[in-house]
């Protein structure tokens, strides 16, 4: 024993002495409370603890504050929650106070000694606060610059928790607490952090290209969920976490990996979700009368509400009962929506409804801070097309879809209903074929107009389609035939009589075809239904009119229902796992039906009288619909 040696009385000092050492040494590894923390009430609202610039917080944010900072039901000190998603218009404070809830965090911390002795870290460890930036430029710009402003002029942190200023790129504060920005999560990789700030914003700027856009979404997924993860596993105490991550995304720089995130946290009481608009943060500045906007779905896209067959629109695209605007008006129906329903529709205040009406989507993200996207489905009106679908008309062919293989005797027409009988045949057809060989399915359709209706004094042609068919291509090595495919057109001039007066193709693999019809005196062309939007939107204005006459095909249906219009780029377009082939094929015919010569060339049968009308072509073109139409 060391004490074998020593006398009684050496022995008693060094037991004292090495008592003092033992308990200096567990006071230095005990976190030590230093001054009393303020309660956030006092704190957000006092200029010594948030300078001149916090004074100026909106009420709106002070009150988010609080709610994130007050103490508990015990009565302890400490965040309510550990994450913070902000989503909302611009120009309402977002980023500012997300930096005031982090230097409340660092205001808690600055109130002890030994901070890392808090979290059970060793004496030496560092506890981090990061700011997630793509580069340090836009770091100085945005959030980390101004953090770094803010505590170099707010009072107590320079009476009591002043930072290192021969530092800049770094912010060291005593007891090696720090704030940092990066921009990947390998930056925050072995660190204590316990704070961490992601605006989406600094991650796109307006000239990204689509296909970097794309990038920086997957990057911004990752670095997010990662810093939230590696800050749990490190302060995580018996399901408590005292950490806080936040992440700021507007209107126009959100990202689907957002909503997701909000969707996963929305009945997590650790998450708080803000969601800021203008006239909330600023109520003082605007009207207290409102107008209506329907925010937009997955089948129908943002509009303003002007009356109730608007809001009809919205409940018939999903098979909900519609009011009669007799009875009903606007208000009336709004109180009797479902919660459900009515969270499509946002109040607007009157004083920016010119905005509203010059561009909805813009409108929308920069004022109303709703996440909304110039994608949406082309077609809904499951009524319109109930109505399109005649109990007369039937489908020509045995099955739904065929196999046309290369290396086989069977042909195309095998397939006819022996029993189908084609009318009034001296009538001009249409045929638009959407050629495929090995992947994709082949897609044929054929269409005619019918009659010519007149409504005040306009003549609008009522379109029929004959037929429409799906075409799957065979196993390997073989492929769909297009000799087959070309070989019906031949069949249904020789043996059927029809009078064809146009083939169209897509471009791919059409030009034999086209010679081969073109040397037998049948006008063929291309067409190009994914060249805009046009060839569609005649389509579907055709189908809201009532002018087109179909029969019940389940693979049209699904993939019409299925499809997706880009507002913005013109161009209409299919999910991953749908397809539009079928639907391209009758698009097709009909605007060629609508658009072509519709003088019938008899052969044996006498034109019907409706078509006697020597203006009717001229007429056609004048109905035809464009997008500014369809947007009107």
């Amino acid at each position: 024993m060391v004490y074998e040696n020593m006398t009684p009385d050496e022995a008693m000092v060094l037991r004292e002495i090495m008592q003092t050492i033992k308990t200096e040494r567990d006071e230095y590894l005990e976190p030590k409370q230093v001054r009393e923390i303020v309660p956030i009430e006092e704190w957000i609202s006092n200029r010594y603890y948030v300078g001149y610039d916090g004074m100026k917080l909106y009420d709106f944010w002070k009150e988010h504050i609080i709610d994130i900072f007050k103490k508990d039901g015990e009565g302890n000190d400490g965040n309510n929650y550990d994450e913070v998603i902000i989503t909302g218009a611009l120009s309402t404070g977002k980023s500012t106070a997300s930096i005031f809830m982090m230097l409340r965090k660092l205001y808690e911390l600055s109130c002890y000694e030994n901070i890392p002795a808090l979290f059970d870290f060793m004496p030496s460890s560092s506890v981090v606060f990061i700011y997630f930036s793509i580069t340090r430029d836009i770091a100085e710009l945005s959030g980390f610059g101004q953090f770094r402003s803010l505590v170099d002029n707010i009072p107590y942190f320079n009476d009591n928790f002043s930072r290192n200023k021969n530092l800049n790129s770094i912010l060291r504060f005593p007891e090696d607490v720090l704030m940092l920005h990066g921009s990947k999560a390998e930056h925050s990789i072995s660190m204590n952090l316990i704070g961490s700030i992601l605006d989406e914003a600094n991650f796109f700027s307006d000239g990204t290209s689509r296909t970097s856009a794309n990038v920086n979404y997957s990057e911004v997924a990752n670095l997010y969920t990662s810093v939230v993860n590696r800050r749990r596993t490190r302060f995580m105490d018996k399901g408590v976490d005292p950490g806080l991550s936040i992440l700021v995304s507007s209107a126009k720089h959100s990202t689907s990996f957002t909503q997701q995130r909000i969707e996963e946290k929305i009945n997590d009481p650790r998450t708080k979700v803000i969601h800021s608009k203008l006239w909330d943060v600023k109520p003082d500045k605007y009207s207290d009368k409102k107008f209506y906007v329907f925010k937009g779905s997955e089948l129908l896209d943002p509009f303003i509400v002007e009356d109730v067959p608007d809001v009809n629109q919205y409940l018939e695209s999903n098979d909900k009962q519609i009011f009669n605007p007799e009875y009903f008006g606007v208000e009336e129906v709004f109180q009797q929506l479902s919660p459900v329903d009515k969270q499509f529709f946002e109040p607007i205040p009157i004083d920016f409804k010119d905005s509203f009406e010059m561009n909805i989507i813009k409108a929308l993200q920069d004022i109303a801070g709703v996440s909304a996207s110039p994608v949406g489905k082309l077609f809904t009106s499951r009524s319109s097309y109930r109505e399109a679908c005649k109990e007369e008309l039937s489908h020509p062919f045995t099955k739904d879809a065929i196999i046309l293989a290369t290396g086989t005797e069977t042909k195309l027409s095998d397939y006819l209903r022996s029993s189908y009988s084609f009318k009034n045949k001296s009538v001009p057809r249409y045929i638009h074929i959407d050629q495929s060989i090995t992947t994709d399915s082949t897609g044929i359709a054929m269409a005619h107009v019918d009659r010519i209706e007149t409504v005040d004094n306009v003549s609008k042609p009522i379109v029929r389609v004959d037929l429409m068919l799906r075409i799957n291509p065979p196993r390997p090595p073989k492929q769909i035939s297009i000799g087959k495919v070309r070989d019906f057109v031949f069949y249904l001039v020789n043996v059927e009589g029809l009078n064809i007066k146009q083939v169209s193709y897509d471009m791919y693999a059409s030009s034999e075809s086209r010679q081969v019809l073109e040397e037998h005196d049948i006008p063929a062309d291309t067409l190009s239904v994914d060249k805009d939007d046009s060839v569609y939107l005649t389509l579907v204005n055709l189908f809201y009119e009532q002018r087109v006459e179909i029969y019940g095909y389940k693979p049209f249906r699904l993939e019409l229902f299925d499809l997706v219009h880009n507002r913005s780029r013109r161009k209409i377009d299919h999910p991953p796992e749908s397809s539009k082939d079928v639907s391209d094929s009758v698009a097709g015919a009909v605007f060629n039906a609508v658009n072509g010569d519709i003088s019938p060339v008899s052969r044996g049968e006498e034109p019907a009288s409706s078509f006697l009308d020597a203006n009717v072509s001229e007429n056609i073109r004048e109905v035809m619909w464009t997008l500014d139409d369809l947007l009107r």
